[in-house]
């Protein structure tokens, strides 16, 4: 074998080597540091995305994006980011656009959607490699929320939701990467009176996307259904009302069983509810709670105050770890383990009312947005 042909084999063995390291911030830099081969191999862009397409279904959480509402300081809403991790892989995001005044509508797959304020479109950003995307809003569609979901290395989907000005259809698009245009509005009936949550993300659940709605007292709360695969819209009665606590008092999310399900909170009492198949026409029998957790007693809420503080404020879909905000602090659960971690970074940050939890492969060659 010729020289350059026994460096190439040794190169590809490291190459796999290094693919099998931890997807941690730190792992690639500590690796760089042992010769200049491993530098340059774990700087490659082609291994870098070998790295992150490996990695990307068990991506670490590296923290969490929140829209900064306005302040006597700041007339505008921004993003900002909250990181998670302690060092040396603690990174920091610092959102891309400065003049791009804006609400975050969703954090997926290791992508950000934001959605402009005035009505200048919206902004598809990947944090790691810095990559954005500005879309014009779609004709035919005032968007109350959105989500934003990767197709394949390099390519995406949005999908915006809405109603119509009497809020009795409910309307949605999709936008493709692949072919960079909107498709058609897609539109099914509502329940009267019902409008989408804009603070609330939408929630990833099998083929479907759900966002929470709102609608007054005196009805069951509706959840909006989209089906990625068949590109309709449902609206699902669920068989509680999310007034008894306010908005963030209810979240969607997968049940054990990975269907539909999603989380209440009844005073300081965390009813996970699952939808059951039964076949009935009655939407209220068809849901089940499958779990109640007292969560006054996991997280000491010893006082009246501390326990009316409780609310939900985030969730890390495909994990079932839920964000919790408190008067004494905030809180990430594992709702099947009941494991429990005080968030102090939160707690040190501006006022979070919805907290966007953001996974993903971190391969900077350096760390030089850590901290």
């Amino acid at each position: 074998m010729s020289e350059e042909g026994e460096r190439m084999e040794i190169d590809d063995l490291l190459s796999e080597i290094l693919l099998r390291l931890p997807p941690e911030p730190s792992s690639l830099p500590r690796a760089s540091l042992v010769s200049k081969r491993w530098r340059g191999l774990s700087r490659d862009p082609a291994f870098l995305r070998r790295f992150r397409a490996r990695h990307r279904s068990h991506a670490p959480l590296l923290g969490g994006f929140f829209t900064d509402y306005p302040t006597p300081a700041h007339r505008n809403n921004f993003v900002s980011f909250v990181p998670t991790l302690d060092a040396p892989n603690r990174v920091r995001f610092p959102f891309p656009v400065a003049d791009f005044p804006c609400i975050l509508f969703s954090c997926r797959h290791g992508l950000v959607l934001a959605a402009s304020e005035h009505r200048q479109g919206f902004l598809v950003w990947d944090p790691v490699t810095g990559d954005q995307h500005r879309l014009e809003e779609p004709p035919g569609l005032d968007a109350m929320n959105g989500a934003v979901l990767r197709t394949g290395e390099g390519h995406f989907r949005v999908v915006l939701v809405g109603h119509d000005e009497h809020h009795t259809q409910a309307l949605a698009c999709v936008y493709s990467s692949q072919t960079r245009q909107w498709g058609g509005v897609i539109s099914a009936p509502i329940p009267p009176v019902v409008s989408i949550v804009t603070e609330i993300p939408g929630v990833l659940v099998g083929d479907s996307i759900y966002w929470l709605s709102s609608r007054n007292p005196d009805h069951p709360t509706p959840i909006l259904e989209f089906n990625l695969g068949t590109l309709s819209l449902a609206a699902i009665q669920l068989p509680v009302n999310m007034y008894g606590q306010g908005n963030h008092s209810l979240w969607v999310m997968r049940a054990q069983d990975d269907g539909l399900g999603f989380l209440f909170l009844w005073g300081t009492d965390a009813q996970l509810w699952k939808r059951t198949k039964n076949g009935g026409d009655d939407a209220a029998n068809s849901w089940t709670i499958a779990k109640t957790i007292q969560m006054d007693k996991l997280l000491s809420l010893n006082t009246e105050e501390e326990k009316r503080s409780l609310s939900i404020e985030g969730l890390v879909e495909d994990r079932n770890v839920v964000f919790f905000r408190t008067a004494i602090g905030h809180f990430m659960v594992h709702l099947e383990s009941l494991w429990s971690l005080r968030c102090k970074e939160l707690s040190e940050t501006h006022i979070i009312h919805v907290f966007h939890p953001f996974s993903s492969v971190y391969t900077a060659a350096d760390n030089s947005t850590s901290s």
